[in-house]
């Protein structure tokens, strides 16, 4: 039949060339024949190509069959052509065709575009930015039982966008989503129970949804389910678990989880002592920007743990960590100015540090601050 031109038997001709259905797989012949059948006009075949070529990263080519099959009607194929527009792949970017196409899809009750519209109303991209109507089509498809469509209205009930805030409302759109395995939601959940937020504080419940989505790799749960292994928060204290979830983040770029793992391994905590590895993740998080990793990366540069000692280069991120409010930060760059280590010896520049950090609360810095004080009074 597929022989004689029957485009539906060319369809499946080349969907059993592509699975190995009762044939031998072979993805040139499936290909030929969706294309057949694309070419006569066959919207479902010219769908099924365009997602053979776009796993063959021909994107370019994907995107003609997409457009063609959204055009008569195909939801799929007009999300699809929808997220390319707004990729960029394949296709030249464009927010308000992409937009059009979500939109397409979403009112064919498609609960992907649904979502995707809700977003780009959102976000103000390619249409005006409207909060109420973003939560619309969010509950348009929580309504279907879209996870995505739940999680993201509970995330707008939670903050009170575009819908009046309701921390029992967001609880149990993010629990419903969790339930289907969002991992997002299932991080939104735990935290909200951790802070006893829409329900009684729960640490237990919260590890288990911490746990639910660390395992599918989402690094914000990873470091905070590293975070209760620390302290024995909701389950058995234990830092060899903290520091294995603290690099799972870490390995994901997360600046925090990587400055506390460089806290683990300068202090031997759950991992073998190492300041070569306390220096190394420090390092990472430090040019993230997180202020405290900055400051310990400065003590260790100035102890020579881990590193060759350098006071210069722990005087450079001790300030970066002071321009952050860093206490410690102050207080160490005023005791190199007392000592001219690393900078030119300054009593008023120690003085003035010690000022800094005493008035950021630091009481080290305080008595310090006396006794200079006091040597200088003697003095004269």
């Amino acid at each position: 039949a597929a022989c004689n031109g029957d485009v539906h038997a060319q369809l499946l001709l080349g969907r059993c060339y592509l699975r190995g259905q009762r044939v031998c797989r072979h993805r040139t012949k499936g290909l030929m024949w969706l294309r057949r059948a694309a070419v006569a006009g066959l919207s479902d075949a010219q769908l099924d190509l365009a997602r053979a070529l776009d796993e063959d990263n021909q994107s370019a080519e994907a995107c003609l069959w997409y457009e063609r099959a959204a055009f008569k009607g195909l939801a799929a194929a007009q999300m699809a052509f929808g997220r390319a527009l707004e990729q960029g792949r394949g296709v030249r970017q464009s927010f308000r065709l992409s937009w059009h196409w979500y939109h397409e899809a979403a009112l064919q009750g498609d609960a992907q575009a649904q979502v995707a519209v809700g977003r780009l109303f959102e976000m103000g991209l390619g249409v005006a930015a409207e909060l109420s109507v973003a939560a619309q089509w969010y509950e348009r498809a929580a309504v279907q039982g879209a996870p995505a469509g739940q999680f993201h209205l509970g995330r707008m009930f939670k903050h009170g966008l575009g819908v009046p805030g309701s921390a029992g409302v967001a609880l149990a759109y993010y629990r419903a989503a969790a339930v289907q395995g969002h991992a997002d939601a299932q991080e939104a959940l735990g935290s909200m129970l951790a802070a006893g937020e829409g329900a009684p504080r729960d640490m237990r419940e919260a590890a288990h949804w911490f746990q639910q989505a660390a395992d599918q790799g989402c690094a914000v749960a990873q470091a905070k389910l590293a975070g209760l292994y620390e302290s024995g928060w909701g389950v058995r204290q234990s830092y060899t678990e903290a520091a294995r979830w603290y690099h799972c983040a870490a390995e994901q770029g997360m600046g925090d989880a990587q400055a506390t793992l460089g806290l683990l391994y300068e202090s031997g905590w759950g991992v073998p002592q190492c300041y070569t590895q306390a220096y190394k993740w420090y390092v990472r998080a430090a040019d993230q920007g997180v202020a405290l990793a900055q400051n310990d990366l400065g003590r260790l540069c100035e102890g020579g743990l881990g590193v060759r000692r350098s006071y210069p280069e722990a005087a450079e991120w001790y300030r970066k960590a002071a321009a952050a409010n860093v206490a410690d930060a102050h207080t160490n760059l005023a005791r190199l100015y007392e000592g001219g280590l690393g900078v030119q010896r300054s009593f008023s520049e120690a003085v003035r540090w010690y000022e800094s950090a005493a008035a950021l609360g630091c009481d080290q810095a305080v008595l310090r601050l006396a006794e200079l004080k006091s040597h200088a009074s003697n003095r004269t």
